[in-house]
């Protein structure tokens, strides 16, 4: 992954509402979940999710629902598409049962990003070009893994540097099955952590270069 003109750029206003720059496809903000808590005061971390859904809008909506008794803050397409569904001064249902160094309760502190992404399940329409057979790190079998599409990398490296640009108390950003091992798999090993956070130094190092 490299930084470059072809990253999103994306700002967050006072109302704590994400919005695209000049150049980026707009964010979608027409749903709104009613699955929340109350403020969200500095939050620590960002917790990255995959849907373990075919469609990004689906699972958007599904996220919208009182049904689902789940949310979380942002979700992105396989495509890079980006939707709002809380406002990110408020408590998303992202994290369930969850523990990161002396914080516990993640809801309470962090910021939830879904990724449209298919996991290791229901995969006989995925072509063999988009998985990866690998054993995930916490142990089990190999499985076949749904790929996470460059686009939607892209964007999520956007999401994160314009997230720490706006809240400097995010010091760190971990996966759901970090905060919950053992209950939760996501990202799950077609997720490359090595990849994702060199180009997001890098995305960091442009900003500052361009300022």
């Amino acid at each position: 992954m490299n930084t470059a003109p072809r990253f999103p750029r994306f700002q967050i206003n006072a109302r704590h509402q994400l919005d695209a720059c000049a150049g980026t496809p707009a964010v979608e903000h027409g749903l709104l979940t009613p699955n929340h808590g109350g403020r969200l005061l500095a939050p620590v971390l960002i917790v990255l999710h995959y849907t373990a859904g075919n469609s990004a809008e689906g699972s958007a909506h599904w996220l919208c629902s009182a049904q689902s008794k789940a949310s979380a803050h942002l979700l992105v397409g396989r495509g890079g598409k980006v939707w709002q569904l809380l406002g990110l001064g408020t408590q998303a249902w992202h994290a369930g049962r969850s523990s990161w160094g002396k914080h516990t309760n993640l809801n309470t502190c962090s910021i939830g990003i879904e990724l449209a992404n298919l996991g290791f399940d229901n995969l006989t329409r995925v072509p063999a070009e988009r998985l990866l057979h690998a054993p995930h790190k916490h142990g089990g079998a190999i499985r076949a893994w749904e790929r996470y599409a460059p686009p939607q990398v892209a964007t999520a490296v956007a999401l994160c540097a314009a997230l720490q640009m706006r809240y400097p108390s995010l010091v760190e950003i971990v996966g759901h099955d970090d905060i919950a091992p053992g209950r939760k798999s996501d990202p799950g090993p077609a997720w490359d952590w090595k990849a994702f956070l060199a180009a997001l130094n890098a995305y960091h190092r442009a900003e500052i270069a361009h300022a």
